[in-house]
C-alpha cells in the first residue's frame, strides 16, 4: 500500500491509513480514518479520490464505506452467509 510514496505520505499526513483499493481498475484508496478513532480504537472506513490528491494536492473523501472496521467485517460476513 505504501508503494506509491506520494499518495501514501499525503494520506498519512491527513490522518488516513490506506489498506485497500476500489474494485476493478479503481485506483481510489480505501483507508482507515484515524482521526475518527473511538475509545475502542476502531475508526470509520472511507474511500478517497486519488485524482484530487494527484491533481490538486487535496484529500477528499468520496464516501464512507463503513462507520467502523467492525461493522465492515460484520457486513462482509453477513453477505457471505446470505449470497
Amino acid at each position: 500500500m505504501s508503494k506509491d510514496a506520494f499518495l501514501w505520505n499525503c494520506l498519512l499526513r491527513a490522518g488516513y491509513i490506506r489498506f485497500g483499493l476500489g474494485t476493478d481498475i479503481d485506483y481510489d484508496p480505501v483507508c482507515f480514518d484515524i482521526s475518527s478513532r473511538k475509545k475502542n480504537r476502531d475508526c470509520r472506513i472511507v474511500k478517497i479520490d486519488h485524482e484530487q490528491i494527484l491533481c490538486n494536492d487535496r484529500v477528499k473523501v468520496i464516501v464512507e464505506i463503513a462507520p467502523s472496521f467492525e461493522s465492515l467485517v460484520v457486513r462482509a460476513i453477513d453477505q457471505a452467509n446470505h449470497p
